[in-house]
């Protein structure tokens, strides 16, 4: 009987151990997701209450291990950005690396000097071109502005300092830097960085600054004269024209014949008539005087506080040093004329346009005599330079004058084209003499030299107001009957009738007389030759006349 019991409670009691032990063996390996047997839980015995249990323990390891996972899935997902977020600060870092390194060797390169400075004005840092300071980097780091700097640069670089601060704008200011070696000229700008921080970036000016002011020098100076020209003149006399500097003389002046000593002598010499002038003004020795070259030869003066009686004086003594200087034998002779300012109420234009109509009004007075002088001593010059010249000129005034008086011309014209053939070669004073003198035909170059002359003489000539018809003579006297002359090429009765008496007298005597490259040629070969250019070179009638009723001229 025990046996058949025992039996039958091991029976009984092996399922739901067996149930326990699978239930825990699936809580031991985590698996939650099979229920607790229901045979077991309904049971009222202590089995039952062991399966109720371990299915009370399984729903709550379960919920855990949910919110296990869930936690770790959290966990991985906050993992995943950290890393995430780290590899783009890692990123981020390299950039600001390499940014700050470019920044650092920017800074290196440009030639600036970039310094940081503390609200108070001291300089906590610099970097950049060090090499154009006075001082080495240990004398300023650390120290205030007003330590380091002159006195004037470091006050303004405070007053820019507390600027930025106060107003959170940019400041810039250029300085002048002179140490026992040089003088330099800086330029600072200055940003507020953060609070209590600025920079201060310091640039070298120097060769602009020397740059700009020669470019000044140039626009406001004669490049001729080394005189204040126009511009600055107009600028300057405005400002002098204030009642603490009256009475004030303005003077213009003009200086004579300076377009006639180009033409004959060339330019050289008209600038140097205008250097003589400008030295002869500058040594006047009148203190606080502006002058200025306002013109080709046209000059203005600016006295201040000087009375009427010693403005006249003044232009007396200029021109007594002028009359004392000669160029190539012409005088150097410059009209004046002023005008006082003295009250206030007149522009400073006004009162050198009354000076400059003076100046004219005397330069009428002074002009006529001056001229023939200046004419003689041009001619008197090229004379000198070839005496032939001085012997043909004389000839063909003579041959004009013989011709003009058989064609029953008046006495005024008589004269007036034995002037012009005296004259028709005048503008070979501004041909080189070798040209004028070479021993043989001219090259191609040298005579296109050679027939400027015409329009030379005319130029001259044409600066006299009484010398104007004989000027238009000389400038036709190498024109041609068919057009083919020079420098304009008119023909025919287009050409002055002197002009064309002229060509015919030139053309013989050149003919006729000794030439450095052959002898003269025979009164009869020369007249023929006239002929043959009848109605090409010369006036048919003309020559016709000079054949039939020029004798004895050899």
């Amino acid at each position: 009987m025990s046996l058949t019991v025992f039996i039958l409670t091991g029976r009984i009691i092996d399922h739901p151990v067996k149930a326990i032990l699978i239930e825990i063996k699936e809580i031991g390996d985590r698996s939650f997701d099979q229920e607790v047997s229901r045979e077991l839980v309904k049971r009222t015995d202590e089995f039952g209450l062991i399966g109720k249990s371990l299915d009370e323990m399984k729903q709550q390891l379960k919920q855990s291990n949910e919110k296990l996972e869930h936690s770790l899935k959290e966990n991985v997902d906050s993992q995943k950005q950290l890393i995430l977020q780290n590899q783009i600060l890692t990123e981020r870092e390299t950039q600001m690396y390499h940014s700050l390194k470019y920044a650092h060797s920017l800074m290196e390169a440009i030639p600036d000097t970039v310094f940081v400075i503390s609200r108070d004005g001291v300089f906590l840092d610099c970097i950049g071109d060090l090499d154009h300071l006075f001082f080495k980097r240990e004398r300023f780091i650390g120290k205030n502005i007003t330590d380091v700097m002159p006195q004037s640069i470091a006050k303004k670089g405070r007053e820019l300092i507390d600027q930025v601060f106060l107003t959170g704008e940019n400041q810039k200011i250029e300085y002048e830097w002179t140490s026992a070696r040089i003088t330099e000229y800086h330029e600072l700008r200055i940003v507020k960085w953060f609070d209590d921080k600025a920079i201060a970036i310091a640039r070298n000016i120097t060769e602009t600054h020397n740059y700009i002011k020669k470019i000044e020098e140039i626009s406001y100076h004669d490049h001729i004269t080394g005189l204040h020209n126009r511009r600055y003149f107009d600028q300057a006399s405005k400002e002098l024209n204030q009642p603490e500097n009256y009475p004030i003389s303005v003077i213009f002046a003009d200086l004579n014949g300076l377009k006639m000593v180009n033409d004959s002598f060339g330019h050289e010499y008209g600038d140097y008539m205008l250097k003589r002038f400008a030295e002869i003004l500058a040594d006047s020795g009148k203190k606080g005087e502006l002058i200025s070259r306002v013109g080709g030869d046209e000059f203005a003066i600016i006295l201040r506080r000087t009375e009427r009686g010693e403005t006249d004086r003044y232009i007396r003594e200029l021109k007594e040093k002028c009359a004392k200087e000669t160029i190539n034998g012409i005088e150097l002779s410059v009209s004046f004329g002023y005008h006082m300012i003295e009250e206030s109420g007149m522009a400073i234009q006004k009162a050198v346009k009354l000076a400059e109509d003076e100046m004219y009004q005397n330069k009428l007075y002074e002009a006529s005599s001056r001229r023939s002088k200046t004419i003689d001593i041009i001619l008197n010059t090229l004379h000198e330079k070839n005496p032939r010249e001085e012997q043909h000129s004389q000839r063909v005034a003579e041959i004009c004058e013989t011709m003009a008086k058989e064609m029953g011309l008046p006495d005024s014209d008589v004269n007036k084209i034995k002037a012009a053939g005296l004259l028709h070669d005048i503008g070979k004073i501004g041909i080189q003499e070798e040209v004028l003198n070479k021993p043989g035909i001219l090259t191609d170059d040298e005579y296109q030299e050679v027939k400027k002359h015409s329009e030379i003489g005319y130029r001259i000539l044409n600066t006299s107001p009484n010398m104007s018809e004989i000027a238009e003579i000389i400038l036709c006297h190498h024109e041609r009957w068919d057009g083919k002359g020079y420098p304009k090429g008119r023909s025919k009765t287009d050409i002055p009738l002197f002009a064309r008496i002229i060509t015919i007298a030139d053309a013989y005597d050149a003919m006729t007389s000794d030439r450095s490259y052959r002898k003269a040629l025979p009164d009869s070969y020369a007249k023929s030759e006239l002929i043959k250019g009848s109605g090409k070179q010369f006036d048919p009638d003309l020559v016709e006349f000079f054949v039939n009723h020029m004798k004895g001229l050899n």
